[in-house]
């Protein structure tokens, strides 16, 4: 796990690490949030095979609370994941995008935040 500069997080944030997972500089994690580049298990007829893929967190990152990020996210710099958001993969944002929902996907471009 790399973790950038000025990063912060809440209460009960969970991370579990298999692979890689990598936060830029400037990024905040809301409570009762879990970040996770594996599964922790394998399904029957793969568990040898258990894929583990690294999450790469941009710079300037905002993750509400209560939020999943699954084994293959890559948020872009800027980038708000909206509180409850379940992110299954990578979503072709942009720099500066809001993404949530369940599944995830972009509900806005071009915003700007600050601490």
């Amino acid at each position: 796990m790399v973790i950038g500069g000025n990063f912060e997080s809440s209460r009960n944030v969970f991370i579990y690490v298999s692979k890689s997972i990598v936060f830029g500089d400037n990024v905040l994690v809301g409570c009762n949030t879990s970040i996770r580049d594996d599964d922790g298990h394998g399904i029957m007829t793969d568990w040898i095979n258990r894929k583990r893929i690294p999450v790469i967190i941009g710079n300037n990152c905002w993750i509400g609370s209560q939020c999943h990020l699954l084994k293959g996210v890559v948020l872009t710099e800027g980038n708000v994941v909206a509180t409850g958001s379940i992110v299954t993969s990578s979503i072709n944002s942009q720099i500066n995008s809001i993404i949530g929902g369940v599944p995830a996907r972009i509900i806005k471009n071009n915003v700007r935040w600050s601490k």
